[in-house]
């Protein structure tokens, strides 16, 4: 069987040489302490819990109820949380260790009126990175909520996570065994948890992202028309149980991903975003969906707490929400 290669549009053409030529001529910008980037994400995360509270529990119908009662139907809900490899185009940081890890700390801090996504003990060590930090709570009616929170990088430097010289790099050993047992629970997660979340970069549409890129990376996956997104195509193309909802939270995710994944996933309702956005505002919004499906919230109620609390997006809609039947 031959591979398609596929001619690059002029856009992408611009896209691919801009990132080529940023990496290759740009001074490395120094990157943030791990301190400081704990503390950003963390306050961030705090300012929409706090916009969380405010969210009234909006009405119910057929549908919502309908689909709540298959999330929930053997009493216990499993989310699903996949960090791609975030790694900055112009330093050698690589921050999805550090995100979860704050994102873990979050959820484990006291609950205060009004949010749902808080209170959890911890089940596995923060510092494993064989598997995922799973995350458990059982709520005043008996049912249980699991966490559980991947990250992609082994390291928190791209240079100690590849081979290579300057700008031309892969994966070392480590690194692309980390990223295969990632894959491997990814692709797992669409036949086993009810909510499934991919948090990372787009990639052009050719993703998800769970190892190092290169730009010599982006130029061949999308000349090979998507490599990875082949893979996961094939995968879920086959029988078996779907998801109930599947958050794409990438940049411009509903222009690149929504109609592949509606294909491949009829019965699944998928969030995705409509532009563009700051990490710290990517995981407010992804950490108020969370606490969306946890409290119960319909559509109206999801769309609020979509609404980050921070950034340059502070009380704007950025997501496109769909969503049939929340």
């Amino acid at each position: 069987m031959t591979k398609t290669l596929r001619l690059p549009t002029f856009p992408h053409v611009l896209s691919m040489a801009a990132i080529a030529l940023t990496t290759w001529v740009s001074v490395p910008a120094k990157a943030e302490p791990p301190a400081v980037v704990v503390s950003r994400f963390e306050e961030a995360l705090d300012l929409q819990a706090q916009r969380l509270a405010r969210i009234p529990i909006d009405e119910r119908n057929e549908a919502c109820d309908s689909r709540y009662a298959r999330i929930w139907a053997d009493g216990r809900l499993r989310i699903d949380w996949f960090y791609g490899y975030l790694h900055s185009e112009t330093a050698d940081v690589v921050s999805d260790r550090l995100v979860r890890f704050t994102t873990a700390h979050v959820l484990m801090k006291p609950c205060s009126d009004g949010v749902m996504a808080c209170g959890f003990t911890k089940v596995a060590d923060l510092t494993d990175d064989d598997g995922p930090v799973v995350l458990e709570k059982t709520l005043a009616d008996g049912r249980a909520v699991e966490i559980r929170l991947w990250n992609s990088a082994s390291k928190d430097w791209n240079s100690r996570n590849t081979v290579g010289v300057g700008h031309v790099f892969v994966a070392n050993k480590v690194q692309e065994e980390k990223t295969n047992k990632v894959w491997a629970a990814f692709l797992a997660s669409f036949r086993e948890a009810p909510i499934v979340i991919y948090d990372g970069h787009s990639e052009f549409g050719k993703g998800p992202g769970f190892a190092p890129m290169s730009w010599i990376d982006y130029a061949y996956n999308y000349l090979a028309n998507g490599p990875k997104q082949k893979k996961v195509m094939k995968a879920l193309k086959k029988p078996g149980k779907q998801p109930e909802v599947f958050m794409i939270a990438a940049c411009e995710s509903k222009k690149y991903y929504l109609e592949k994944y509606r294909k491949v996933l009829p019965q699944t309702a998928i969030v995705a975003t409509d532009k563009a956005q700051e990490f710290a505002v990517g995981e407010s919004t992804v950490y108020g969906f969370v606490d969306s499906i946890m409290t119960g919230r319909c559509e109206a109620g999801i769309e609020e707490s979509l609404i980050p609390s921070t950034g340059v997006d502070a009380g704007a809609d950025i997501y496109g929400f769909e969503m049939p039947g929340l």
